[in-house]
Order: C-alpha cells, then sequence, then structure tokens
C-alpha cells in the first residue's frame, strides 16, 4: 500500500512540474479520491513553486528581436561627439564644458544598458499604464540642447569649424531604421511605427546620403536656410509625431490594439532607439535648425 502510495504521488509531481494542473486536479481526484472525492467540497488543486528553468525561458527573448545596431550605434555617436568637440578650436575651459554632454550621454546610455540586461525591459507597465511614454526622448534632446545653448560662443565655433557635411552625415546613420521594417516583416515590429516612424526615418537617412555625397561645399554654405528646414524635418519626424505614434499603440492614450504591442520598443535592445540613439541625432537636428535660421 505505502508503495503504491508513493507512485501515485511520483505521478501528481511529475505532472504539475509540467504545468498540467487540469491533468493534476484529475489524477488527484482519481488516485486520492477514486469514490468521487471529498463529500461537500470540490478537490484541491496542490501548489508548487514555479520552475526558475521555466521561468528563464520566459525571459529569454527570440534571437530576432535581439539583432540590432542599436548599441553599435551609441557607441558611434558617443565617438562622434568627443571627436568633433576635441577636434574643435575651443579654450580648455569651453572645451571641458562640452564635454559634459558625451559625459551625460554615455552615463544614460549605461542606466538603459543595465535596465536592459538586468530587467530585459527599461519600462514597468504599471508606470506605462497610466503615464505616458512621451516624455523617453527628452533627457537626451533637452540635457544636449542646454549644453550647447548654455555655452554659445563655443557652440557657434564649434558649428562653424566642422561645416554642414560634418553634422549632414551624422544623420546618414538614420537608414538603418530600414532594420525596422524588415523586422516588421518578421513580425516582430509594430505596423504604426514601422511605416509612419521608421519609414521616414529610413527616407530621411537616404537624403541624407544624397546631401553628403552629391551637395557641393558651396551649396551647402549658400543655402543655409534649405539646411534649417531640412533638419527641422528630421526633428518633427521623431518629436512629436513619432513619440505619438508609439504612444496610440499603448495606454493610457491608446486608440488602436496592434497585433505586435508597442511595449515591444521598451525590450532590450530596441529601448536604445528611443531613449538614446535617436534622441541624439534628432536633438542635433533641432540645434542645427536653430543655427542655421540665424537664431543661434
Amino acid at each position: 500500500h505505502n508503495q503504491l502510495r508513493i507512485f501515485r504521488n511520483r505521478r501528481l509531481a511529475e505532472n504539475l512540474r509540467r504545468s498540467d494542473l487540469s491533468s493534476a486536479a484529475e489524477l488527484e481526484q482519481n488516485f486520492f479520491f477514486p469514490r468521487g472525492g471529498r463529500q461537500g467540497t470540490a478537490p484541491t488543486r496542490p501548489t508548487m513553486a514555479e520552475d526558475p528553468n521555466e521561468k528563464q525561458k520566459r525571459r529569454k527573448l527570440p534571437l530576432k528581436k535581439l539583432v540590432s545596431a542599436l548599441p553599435l550605434l551609441w557607441v558611434f555617436e558617443l565617438g562622434f561627439l568627443v571627436k568633433t568637440i576635441l577636434g574643435a578650436p575651443l579654450t580648455t575651459a569651453e572645451t571641458l564644458r562640452l564635454l559634459a554632454l558625451p559625459l551625460l550621454f554615455a552615463s544614460w546610455g549605461a542606466l538603459v544598458i543595465y535596465a536592459g540586461f538586468r530587467y530585459q525591459s527599461f519600462h514597468s507597465r504599471a508606470v506605462t499604464e497610466r503615464v505616458p511614454m512621451l516624455w523617453l526622448p527628452l533627457p537626451v534632446v533637452l540635457t544636449t540642447l542646454a549644453v550647447f545653448l548654455s555655452n554659445h560662443d563655443a557652440t557657434a565655433r564649434y558649428l562653424e569649424f566642422h561645416g554642414p557635411r560634418t553634422f549632414i552625415g551624422l544623420q546618414c546613420v538614420r537608414v538603418l531604421a530600414l532594420a525596422s521594417i524588415v523586422k516588421y516583416f518578421l513580425g516582430v515590429f509594430p505596423f504604426l511605427f514601422a511605416w509612419f516612424t521608421a519609414l521616414p526615418d529610413f527616407l530621411f537617412g537616404l537624403s541624407a546620403l544624397y546631401l553628403y555625397f552629391a551637395a557641393s561645399d558651396d551649396f551647402l554654405a549658400e543655402n543655409t536656410s534649405i539646411l534649417a528646414a531640412w533638419h527641422l524635418v528630421g526633428f518633427l519626424i521623431i518629436v512629436p509625431f513619432g513619440a505619438i505614434t508609439l504612444q496610440i499603440g499603448m495606454k493610457p492614450l491608446r486608440l488602436v490594439k496592434p497585433k505586435v504591442p508597442h511595449d515591444l520598443i521598451f525590450e532590450w535592445p530596441m529601448v536604445m532607439g528611443p531613449s538614446v540613439v535617436v534622441p541624439m541625432l534628432v536633438a542635433f537636428n533641432n540645434l542645427l535648425a536653430v543655427a542655421y535660421s540665424g537664431r543661434l
């Protein structure tokens, strides 16, 4: 009798490990109470702690979600900032003040990377369901503008020394938004964000490539008003239109329920895009639109 009980308990434990609670309840009903269960009460389902291996499998992201150039773009932008600031004809004090920007940029990027690796996501669902995530690009955008605009003379010499082509070259990396469209066809990227944000971003990157390789220095120097409008378009693609497109597929401002949830954007490594990489690009768009319009 004892051996039979041990055998039955092992069968029950095996069923529970497979997370088949309905079969476990049936097993309990048939083995332990073969005459119809406890009289007057429904059979109870035993509980068991979650298998750590199952939890790890659930947290593991598919490979096609993990493939991304965004961390490399963050390193590229960080190097661009340091190289251009150190290469400009600035005093030591001005250089140190402007170097605060790559330091802050690196710190923010490191925080996002830590959150991505530690929690697989940068957001808490309890927060995003109550607070719109329209703020996410703002830390980088506002910090960049604050550092440059608070050092007016140094910024003017910095922009004049490097010339329009250098900053157009920075915008060329936006052609990599094509990867988001490819991910949409793989079924791992939201429809709205792919076609209403990534596609315009990709087209803007193509225009940057054209200007960088085809436009003459004289054309760029003589048509600063055109460059100001061009940079303004690059800024508006993301702020506010990209941020709004992202938010209308998420609570609390959700207007549509997409097949692929927009929360996916906040998972690692995609979160590097809206929080670090893209905001730096549009911050330069904003800065140069102001400078080339004569308002700096």
